[in-house]
């Protein structure tokens, strides 16, 4: 779908996204050590565990530089000690799945950090993040763009207030409000 206009909002939740994710990697590290405790290292994973966990590792390391992004960040450690649970011997299949989750946040934690865009058509507004989310022009009272602020005031009395990235921005503010004023005006004379 082609926009008329589309407004990138500043991600305020990065630093939330690294500290869950620091929590997660903690989380990993006491349950592989209370393997190791209970279980012996040679009990406790599967043999040549090491070897593909280097593989893990080197595989990361390519993916990282593939997608130019740093290599030691919180969301590798997630998908190592997701790998190592997958790897362990004598798991139960929650801890399997929980092995799982982890390597799934660590592929999720782009979308997640990314900023979100709102597109404006004139059919209906879409945020695009993780899960698409589309609104009719019949579910807004006002919206308005101000001084790098979006505010959207819904007409069952929520408000969505954020600050814009102003950074190549195409569009002009007066603009922007002149197309949300007749849009909403044509759905309100239905």
């Amino acid at each position: 779908m082609i926009f008329d206009y589309v407004v990138t909002l500043r991600n305020t939740g990065r630093r939330s996204i690294d500290t869950i994710n620091l929590l997660l990697v903690l989380i990993g590290i006491i349950f592989l050590s209370y393997r190791i405790v209970v279980f012996g290292v040679m009990g406790s994973f599967i043999p040549y565990s090491p070897v593909l966990l280097f593989i893990l590792l080197v595989l990361g390391y390519l993916l990282s530089k593939w997608r130019k992004k740093k290599f030691l960040t919180p969301a590798l450690g997630l998908y190592i000690f997701g790998w190592l649970i997958i790897l362990s011997i004598n798991t139960t299949i929650y801890e399997k799945l929980f092995g799982i989750i982890l390597i799934a946040l660590y592929y999720f934690e782009d979308t997640a950090k990314s900023n979100l865009e709102i597109g404006f058509s004139t059919r209906y507004i879409m945020f695009n993040s993780l899960i698409h989310k589309k609104y009719n022009w019949s579910e807004f009272s006002n919206i308005v763009l101000k001084d790098n602020i979006l505010t959207l005031d819904f007409k069952n009395n929520r408000i969505y207030q954020r600050e814009t990235i102003d950074d190549d921005s195409d569009c002009d503010e007066d603009e922007f409000n002149a197309f949300c004023r007749e849009q909403l005006r044509i759905v309100n004379n239905k």
